[in-house]
């Protein structure tokens, strides 16, 4: 584009965000049916390709298997190893053990925002989850409505970003028992995902000093939540600002 073109020229500046990134996720409300079955979240997380969503949507995005990127002094490569990768047949398998358990079969609200870009998401996630038998009835709902419903729970599934706290405490308030209301009452845990370890890992974080000790907390957050499975973690932000070539200091915040 004529951006491109000018800073190739020199003209301007192209700078990658080399601090902490948001995750592009479906954020499932577990409180309520039918996420709120484990079977049911194992399903989704099996039968989402997120290397077709990156190669559609976002090239050259980093795939998320959790709340921190590779570049980050948080992530852990072993732990993140543990969280359910794609796996059609998985997916079937945990279909048909939903619909033993419930005698329903598997199917939800899938929200999403207008925009082109979050529908093409949206479509190709639903599509993705209807060859192993989840059926999904796309919302679509503007900005403001789409965030209120959120916070008070009044979803089943939305498409989502979040979680770009370059100090890992600040996501503390996202994940804390304590914010998970029940539907209907405002609550900043929005997936509702209730976890004692979850809850002992974050207050541990808080009054440790030492780093290691901070990161193995860290570490056991980013370990429950792939037990859990609130998310489905797809992929991890790239931002990139273009700026006049005297403008500095515009990145979000160091690692």
């Amino acid at each position: 584009n004529d951006y491109s073109e000018k800073c190739a020229a020199g003209d301007c500046q192209i700078i990658i965000d080399p601090g902490e990134r948001e995750e592009v996720l479906v954020s499932r409300n577990t409180a309520t049916a039918p996420l709120n079955n484990e079977n049911a979240r194992k399903a989704l997380a099996y039968a989402t390709d997120k290397q077709a969503i990156i190669d559609t949507v976002a090239p050259g995005a980093v795939p998320a298997n959790g709340p921190w990127a590779p570049n980050s002094p948080w992530y852990d490569p072993v732990v993140e190893e543990t969280y359910l990768q794609y796996d059609p047949e998985k997916a079937r398998e945990a279909v048909a053990a939903y619909e033993e358990e419930t005698g329903e079969t598997l199917s939800f609200e899938f929200g999403s925002t207008p925009s082109p870009s979050v529908r093409e998401a949206v479509d190709l996630l639903a599509a993705q989850w209807a060859e192993v038998g989840i059926e999904t009835d796309v919302k679509i709902s503007e900005q403001t409505a789409y965030i209120l419903n959120a916070v008070n729970g009044s979803f089943q599934a939305n498409i989502w970003r979040q979680f770009s706290s370059s100090e890992p405490d600040g996501d503390y308030i996202w994940w804390v028992s304590d914010n998970a209301a029940e539907p209907g009452t405002i609550g900043l845990n929005m997936a509702r995902n209730k976890d004692p370890e979850i809850d002992a890992a974050l207050e541990g974080a808080r009054l440790a000093t030492d780093e290691d000790e901070r990161k193995a907390f860290y570490g056991t957050v980013a370990e429950r939540l792939a037990v859990d499975q609130p998310y489905v973690w797809i992929y991890h932000v790239n931002w990139s600002l273009i700026a006049a070539n005297n403008v500095h200091g515009i990145t979000n915040g160091p690692l």
